[in-house]
């Protein structure tokens, strides 16, 4: 910064540097020529702290100034002149130094070094600066540096802290008062806060610490204090326990292995063992006694005593009386007592099934029972007793099952077969079963025996077999084939039974004398019912005819008449080579309506007889029979002429009536 100062003259004048905030003060100098310019090199305000050691400095210069028209265009200062001094004036509490200043040269920096004291006031203050040099004269050119004073920090005293609550010392576990930090501070006053715990507890126990620290507001920081303190546990556990199965019986024992669990608890550092658990065996009177630990070591035991267990069964025998056992079929044919007897090596028997009595029945099955003391129970059953006596029944049956005739005979061989039943032991043997033959009074008897060895017998009698049918013949011949009308009568039979007899005479069956073949059966049959036969087979043949002869068409053709007309029918009949000619060897004329062809119409069969002109004849000069058939008188409607013969042969012919 550069500031302008004149010389006014020789007498001395006064430079003022004001420092306020608005830096408008100037330095004044005195010297030869009013053209020179005084500088400094302060840019920005000096900063003092009042009281302290600290300075700060600022240079100060005078330079020659030809542009304002000063005659010495050089410097204010000629050789050989004295140095121009500048007076530095402070304001309070500030120094300068050095003060007064020279300046010996022109364009060189004169530093002058602040200090505020401690009685500096803070804010603005004012500098006055004078000069005299040699021949006088005053510079009333201003050059201003400002300065700006600060007060110092105020007075700081370090805190103190402590630790409240706690002591070194031990505590019980779960009883640990809470830490607190008390702080003490001139300044700031009197604070407090939780300590900080350090120090892992395993299981509630072990040392911690506890610490404060504090910095006051000011950055003082108090000694750190500390308090180390021990948590123990000096509390017993607590042990109880319970037995599974929970109770024993009315006789004080159990019958399955006891559980024993033990439940352990510690308010404090809790537990570290319990028990162990056990199962308690078979035995009597014992005891088992479980322990409870804590981390803290401490201990309190239980005992569980006079526990009594029987695990095992008691045994059980059983004897029968008789004592020779069944028989090789395993049935008594008397009363079966049974006797059980009951033994128990740890607890005693409670109680034991009596004798048992097994009467008739089978197989029948009797369980004893055997219980100790302890509840245990064994069984003993006798199976398999079988006692039977009564006898097995036996009945017979006949085969044919349908028995004799109502003759008293049988026709056929006869079964005796024998059925046995016992509703107990069952059949051992059914024997006695028989195949009758022929003869009269013929009997049989069979046997029952059931498993239990009683017996039943049965006997049947009168029982009439005959076998053998009669014997049998036709009287007199006969013979194997005869023409329709030739059958002579039907031949007579004879016969004879020897043991049973015949219940009638014999009798000839399937004599006829219509076409076609024939069989005699001559039957006979005796008291016994058995039948003897003889047959006889023979023929009765059938005529033979010929026709209708010319002018009827045969073969299936269709014959177109006049409807009204009359139409001669004629014809043969032959009984083997014999032509017949009696009319009484024709059964029959029939027309039936039928459709004709490539039409429908209905059926509608007449059957007519012949009179007068159209009787039926036989031509005896033509050998033929002769039928004049007065056609319908129905136009358009088609027939079927047929002619029976009286043993049961036909022809026919088909007819359109146009």
């Amino acid at each position: 910064m550069e500031r302008m100062l004149k010389r006014a003259g020789m007498a001395a004048s006064v430079a003022l540097l004001t420092i306020a905030g608005v830096l408008g003060s100037t330095l004044v100098a005195q010297a030869d020529t009013l053209q020179d310019t005084i500088g400094d090199t302060v840019a920005d305000a000096l900063v003092l702290e009042a009281g302290s050691q600290a300075t700060a400095s600022a240079g100060i210069r005078v330079i020659g100034n030809a542009a304002q028209q000063d005659p010495d265009p050089g410097c204010n200062i000629d050789a050989g002149e004295s140095a121009l001094v500048l007076d530095v004036i402070t304001p309070t509490g500030i120094t300068a130094t050095p003060d007064p200043l020279s300046i010996t040269a022109c364009g060189t920096d004169f530093p002058v070094v602040f200090k505020a004291g401690a009685n500096a006031v803070s804010g603005t203050v004012t500098v006055v600066v004078t000069s005299s040099p040699a021949g006088g004269g005053t510079y009333v050119n201003h050059v201003s540096i400002p300065i700006t004073v600060t007060q110092p920090p105020p007075a700081n005293t370090k805190p103190t802290v402590s630790v409240q609550g706690v002591i070194a010392g031990t505590y019980e576990i779960g009883s640990v008062p809470a830490a607190t930090c008390a702080v003490s501070d001139t300044e700031d006053g009197p604070s407090s806060f939780p300590a900080a715990i350090s120090g892992t507890l395993v299981h509630g126990l072990g040392t911690q610490t506890a610490t404060c620290d504090h910095t006051d507001t000011g950055g003082l920081a108090a000694d750190t204090a500390t308090v180390t303190y021990t948590v123990g546990d000096t509390g017993l556990p607590t042990i109880s326990h319970v037995l599974s199965p929970a109770n024993a019986n009315a006789n004080g024992w159990y019958r399955t292995n006891v559980g024993v669990a033990f439940t352990c608890a510690d308010s404090g550092s809790g537990i570290q063992s319990c028990g162990p658990d056990t199962v308690l065996s078979e035995g009597a009177d014992q005891s088992y006694t479980g322990t409870a630990t804590d981390w803290a070591g401490n201990s309190t035991l239980d005992t569980v005593s006079n526990v009594d267990i029987d695990t095992t069964i008691p045994e059980i025998t059983s004897s029968l009386t008789p004592g020779d056992g069944p028989n090789p079929h395993g049935w008594y044919r008397a009363a079966v007592v049974i006797d059980f007897e009951c033994t128990d090596d740890l607890s005693g028997i409670e109680s034991c099934t009596g004798d048992t009595t097994i009467g008739q029945g089978g197989p029948v099955s009797s369980t004893g029972t055997a219980t100790d003391r302890a509840g245990n129970t064994a069984e003993a059953t006798v199976t398999g007793i079988r006692v039977d006596t009564s006898a097995p029944e036996i009945t017979a049956t006949l085969t044919p099952g349908d028995g004799p005739n109502s003759n008293g005979w049988y026709n056929k061989p006869v079964h005796v077969g024998f059925t046995c039943n016992d509703a107990l032991s069952g059949i051992d043997t059914c024997e006695g079963d028989v195949d009758l033959g022929e003869g009269e009074n013929l009997s049989a008897t069979g046997t029952a025996t059931d498993l239990a060895g009683n017996v039943t017998e049965r006997e049947v009698s009168d029982i009439d077999i005959d076998l053998t049918a009669p014997d049998v013949a036709f009287s007199g011949a006969f013979g194997s084939a005869y023409s329709f009308g030739d059958v002579p009568p039907a031949p007579s039979c004879t016969a004879d039974d020897e043991l049973s007899g015949l219940v009638s005479p014999c009798v000839v069956s399937g004599y006829g004398t219509g076409v076609g073949e024939h069989t005699l059966t001559a039957t006979a049959t005796d008291r016994a019912g058995n039948v003897a036969t003889q047959t006889l087979h023979y023929t009765v043949l059938a005529w033979n005819l010929a026709g209708f002869f010319n002018p009827v068409d045969m073969g299936g053709v269709w014959n177109t008449v006049k409807n009204g007309s009359t139409v001669p029918l004629k014809f043969e009949v032959f009984s083997g080579a014999t032509e017949l000619t009696s009319t009484a060897a024709i059964d029959r004329f029939t027309v039936v309506s039928t459709a004709c062809p490539g039409a429908s119409a209905a059926t509608d069969p007449i059957e007519f007889t012949t009179t007068g002109a159209t009787a039926l004849r036989y031509d005896a000069t033509a050998g033929q029979f002769v039928q004049n058939w007065a056609t319908p008188k129905k136009a358009g409607t088609c027939v079927v002429v047929t002619m029976t013969t009286d043993d049961g042969s036909s022809i026919a012919a088909k007819f359109i009536l146009k």
